[in-house]
């Protein structure tokens, strides 16, 4: 969708087009499918939300009052598109965002990690994904095996 949205708005502000082209142009966009292209219509689509599993506890969620009564097409589906991933991001997944805001404030409370940056955070979470290595560090960090020794001298070559 997404895609398509952006297809729409590059066709709008082509200023060499005239409104009638543009308009063309707009009404035939579709979607890409593996099966070939799909215009947005033939999706059947409307203003709900309808959850990939029933484990999320419902079937389908209105995105605007009367939703399932409102048809997604090519003149509405910024609306749509938006309307979709606010819902995903926000309020579809408030409860999962909470039940982990409690269960990670249980091991570090909130107040407790004010003191650092996101970086320091990051840091202290998931460690330096790139770390740097001397030859040193090398040398001092490990433990040769298999018939190795530290005394090598071609053991631990760095470029």
């Amino acid at each position: 969708m997404r895609e398509l949205v952006k297809q729409k708005q590059i066709i709008m502000q082509d200023h060499s087009l005239a409104p009638e082209a543009k308009t063309h142009q707009i009404q035939n966009l579709c979607l890409t499918h593996s099966s070939g292209p799909v215009l947005l219509e033939d999706l059947a689509l409307t203003f709900t939300y309808s959850p990939s599993s029933s484990v999320f506890g419902f079937t389908s969620v209105d995105l605007v009052n009367s939703g399932a009564d409102i048809e997604v097409n090519i003149e509405n589906v910024e609306e749509y598109a938006e309307l979709t991933t606010q819902f995903c991001l926000d309020k579809g997944i408030a409860r999962q965002l909470e039940a982990f805001y409690k269960g990670f404030s249980m091991v570090f409370p909130m107040e407790k990690l004010a003191a650092f940056s996101p970086d320091e955070m990051c840091m202290m979470l998931c460690g330096d994904q790139n770390p740097e290595w001397s030859r040193d560090d090398l040398i001092n960090y490990t433990e040769p095996k298999l018939g190795y020794t530290k005394r090598q001298p071609r053991l631990f070559k760095i470029r």
